[in-house]
């Protein structure tokens, strides 16, 4: 067979030939797989193929693949491995004497009605991802699935009880502990939304007690598995109680999840997202919680902020979470330029186990001009998968404008003067001097208002407070390098614009009837929005607000939503429901930026699947005290912690481009007792600092879609109803340009929404319909609503569906044509070393800078220090195989063209 050397040959050679080159390009790059997944054309298979890729780095155990059933879609199955992996990750070992992981050969006895029938695999309420029983892992299950023996007895006994409690004599227990050398006892807590936990329920019932004891005083080992959401109190732990473990509210793989981890198929590398107090009363929020009227009398002193100022011991404190193995982290530098803090640190594996550790970073301010609190988290990174013996270098990046403080004197955000102490470690009762950072003066850095008419409160102080303190932690301080500031590199921001100013009402042109301007004309340029929007009736301003059901003789499609935020939810809009993942505050355990983003990825591919364009979620309200019902459904008592896993998790939905967030709750909606009319009592600094701080982050670093806000008064006001918190502060201050809209049904259901800048009223409820319709033709009348403000509600929705799929989809537009998704830049900066086993002062390693964008984390060279460098080399058998490429692309080359034609041929090709 012979080439024929004609044009067509020729070029197909050519092709073949580049073709080569870019293998032998891509074999030496240093992209990472996504970097290449993303360099495809279609954003959607894209998207899914990370998602593939960041589970395919589990070694996903054939048990919990035959738990997923086959018939599921593909992208359901892929949620289904997601769900064990956010539970493998979050799942916190708070205590272990040694006795885990178990052997398979262990023969287990269960106790506790969750161990099936009631296994709280999540939460009640909007969160609850109703998923069929078949697809619901339970821990007996579980137990089964990763070949454990399990004592059948106990199980049949419980099987009767059909979800109660069962009451055992001490001779049967005695009789189960002659066969069985371990116990497994589950203790269950059920939240949901609409109602608190009641005070009881932090502490261990009579029966729950009296089962401990007779396990514990007769079994070899005894593991209690905490299936509660959130902390409970601990004072019936003991010597003879050999594990605990808080599995929270795991998700439908979550029988699965805890198995592995007892097995040792995984390292536990949860931490606490919340501090667990030895007392209900050690928290300051308990005797003001759950109340007709809710006065934030803690302030600032939230959670660990709490435990650190009053150096009150706590049961287990924030970040706290135990591994199989042990990890040493090593300073190794610190570094200032200009207002951005670097601090680099070496996590060595120094046990015989593979897992992950987490660095957290946290900053002492000082206290002279303001009080603070002991400490704060400014910063976190979890490691890669380290075995023993390997490293890890972790780079994380702050800017000091970061470390502001609110003072409501002035109205500003301010750096005082003085010296920030910035710690390293891996909680927040473990941590070591870094540096120290001198602020020589005050810096302002914002102006603004006290725009939320906090009242004059009784509040808590640290006055002569004594904190907690490590010891050798005066040496520390001595011997931390330490950096003064250049103030001068900080300009301050004029943000104190009166909310009467900003919010009044904007003007739209005055355009006749005909001929009828749609979305359509919008998008091809024919007409603007603004004479769109100026367009419209009265009735059709209000249609357009209420309920979000579109407007067809505009062109103007719904935009469907599904709630959450543990999953996507069969309702309110007809849909089939996705998974059911673990609750929020057991992703926030797994302090896993990463892991969040494909989260968020994740959801977006079940959106598109589901047909829904806004996942009502995350919630990001504060866990103020442990009571509260929707907890589960929260993140975090830490504002940073909350906002910056949440903020992933919205750039991962948004990423998909055409569907959007909802962030909730909008603002201090920590209760749901009398939530429909709660008022909630609270400082202006406590506000911006803790409780507004999580959406702060979502809006400037994620940029979501909508803000829903909270049923709840905020020092007197609707916070649907108050202009002053999202013209004055989200849209003025932080820039939010989207569009809010009430929870359901709430108390700022009313025409006052309009002129405060909450744009839709939701649900469509003919009977509210009918009422909003009624107050505001009376209010225009009367000259109290300027229907300019209807226009803007109007003109913020409809901003937001010019970039939805749905809109594309029904117009036959392309999606990128319409709208492409940018965020933001993040918070905060890590740089990450491939792990390895070399030591660190000779290793040459590449890093991995986690700045999560639409495409996902980017991978990027970094140079940390002079030891490392931006590139990593090809192995010898890539170079073998490209340069064998080359040399067979060139015979056949030289053989087609000759080697004159060959060199002409190509220079007058290209």
């Amino acid at each position: 067979m012979s080439f024929q050397r004609d044009r067509g040959s020729k070029l197909l050679v050519l092709l073949a030939l580049i073709i080569l080159a870019a293998i032998s390009t891509d074999l030496f790059s240093n992209l990472t797989i996504a970097q290449r997944i993303m360099g495809s054309s279609d954003k959607g298979s894209k998207l899914a193929m990370m998602v593939k890729e960041f589970l395919s780095r589990y070694d996903i155990p054939d048990f919990v693949l035959k738990s997923i059933p086959e018939s599921l879609p593909e992208v359901l199955r892929d949620g289904a491995k997601l769900a064990y992996v956010i539970a493998l990750e979050g799942i916190v070992v708070l205590k272990n004497n040694g006795v885990l992981p178990l052997n398979r050969s262990d023969r287990i006895a269960v106790f506790g009605a969750a161990q099936h029938w009631a296994w709280n695999y999540h939460c009640g309420g909007s969160s609850y991802v109703d998923v069929p029983e078949e697809r619901l892992v339970t821990l007996l299950e579980g137990l089964r699935n990763a070949g454990f023996n399990v004592d059948e007895e106990i199980v049949s006994r419980y099987e009767v009880a059909n979800g109660r409690e069962v009451v055992f004599s001490d001779e049967e227990v005695e009789r189960f502990a002659r066969r069985n050398n371990v116990a497994i006892v589950v203790i269950r807590r059920s939240a949901s939304e609409g109602a608190d936990m009641i005070d009881g329920a932090f502490y261990l019932y009579s029966e729950e007690k009296k089962l401990l004891e007779q396990v514990s005083m007769l079994f070899d080992k005894v593991i209690v598995v905490l299936n509660t959401p959130g902390p409970i109190s601990l004072d019936w732990d003991s010597n003879r109680i050999d594990a605990i473990i808080w599995v929270g509210f795991p998700g439908e793989q979550g029988g699965n999840a805890i198995a592995s981890l007892l097995a040792g198929t995984y390292s536990p590398s949860g931490r606490l997202p919340d501090t667990w107090a030895r007392s209900l009363n050690d928290y300051p929020s308990t005797n003001y919680f759950s109340k007709f009227m809710a006065r934030y009398y803690e302030d600032i002193y939230i959670g660990y902020r709490y435990f650190d100022t009053f150096d009150i011991e706590p049961a287990y404190p924030f970040g706290h979470g135990l591994s199989y193995t042990e990890f040493e982290i090593k300073l190794l530098n610190t570094s200032l330029s200009g207002t951005q803090f670097t601090i680099s640190v070496l996590v060595k594996n120094i046990g015989h186990y593979p897992g992950k550790q987490v660095v957290q970073v946290y900053v002492s301010k000082p206290s002279r001009e303001l009080e603070n609190p002991y400490q704060e988290l400014i910063a976190f990174a979890k490691t890669d998968f380290l075995d023993p013996g390997s490293q890890q270098v972790i780079s994380i990046s702050v800017d000091i404008s970061s470390l502001a403080s609110y003072d409501e004197n002035t109205s500003s955000w301010v750096l005082p003067e003085g010296d920030y102490i910035i710690r390293v470690g891996s909680s927040s009762r473990n941590t070591s001097v870094a540096s120290i950072l001198t602020i020589p003066n005050r810096v302002v850095l914002e102006k603004t208002l006290n725009r939320l008419h906090s009242p004059r409160l009784n509040r808590l102080s640290r006055n002569e407070a004594i904190p907690y303190s490590r010891p050798g932690e005066e040496k520390e301080i001595e011997k931390a390098a330490k950096y003064i500031v250049d103030t001068s590199l900080f300009k301050t921001i004029d943000k104190s614009k009166s909310t009467r100013d900003i919010n009044k009402p904007p003007t739209f042109p005055q355009v006749p009837e005909e001929p009828i301007i749609t979305l359509r004309d919008i998008i091809v340029g024919k007409y603007s929005l603004e004479e769109l929007v100026g367009q419209l009736s009265l009735k059709e301003l209000i249609d357009l607000t209420i309920g979000l059901r579109g407007y067809p003789g505009r062109e103007i499609p719904g935009l469907r939503h599904a709630d959450g935020p543990n999953g996507l939810r069969n309702g309110p809009s007809p849909n089939p429901g996705g998974i059911a993942y673990p609750s929020a505050n057991i992703l926030a355990a797994s302090w896993n930026t990463e892991l969040a983003w494909i989260y968020g990825v994740q959801i977006g591919r079940e959106m598109l699947w589901a047909n829904i364009t806004l996942w009502l979620a995350p919630a990001v309200n504060i866990h103020r005290n442990p009571l509260g019902g929707r907890n589960a459904e929260y993140f975090s008592e830490d504002p940073l912690l909350t906002g910056v896993l949440a903020a992933e998790i919205v750039k991962g939905v948004q990423s998909h481009n055409g569907i959007g967030a909802v962030v909730k709750h909008f603002v201090a909606y920590e209760q749901e007792f009398n939530r429909f009319s709660l008022d909630v009592f609270a400082s202006e600094r406590a506000l911006r600092e803790i409780y507004l701080k999580p959406f702060e982050i979502i809006v400037k670093t994620a940029d979501p879609w909508c803000i829903m806000t909270s049923y709840n008064k905020l020092n007197g006001v609707f916070t649907g109803n108050d202009p002053n918190l999202i013209q004055g502060i989200l849209r003025y201050e932080w820039g939010f340009n989207g569009f809010v809209m009430t929870d359901w049904g709430s108390g700022s259901y009313n025409y006052m929404a309009y002129i405060a800048g909450n744009d839709a009223l939701m649900p469509f409820n003919p009977q509210l319909y009918a009422q909003v319709l009624d107050q505001v033709n009376k209010s225009v009348m009367a000259g109290d609503l300027d229907i300019s403000y209807l226009r803007r509600s109007v003109y913020n929705i409809l901003r937001v569906v010019l970039r939805a799929r749905v809109l594309a989809d029904m117009l036959g537009v392309p999606q990128e044509e319409l709208y492409v998704y940018e965020p933001p830049s993040s918070y905060f900066i890590v740089a990450k070393s491939t792990p390895g086993n070399i030591p660190y002062e000779t290793t040459q390693a590449t890093f991995t800078m986690s700045s999560m964008s639409s495409t996902g984390p980017i991978s990027e060279t970094a140079t940390i220090n002079e030891t490392s460098t931006g590139q990593s080399k090809p192995g010898y058998w890539e170079v073998l195989v490209v340069v064998a490429l080359i040399a067979i692309g060139g015979l056949i080359a030289l053989y087609v063209f000759g080697r004159k034609k060959l060199i002409l041929h190509l220079l007058s090709v290209f």
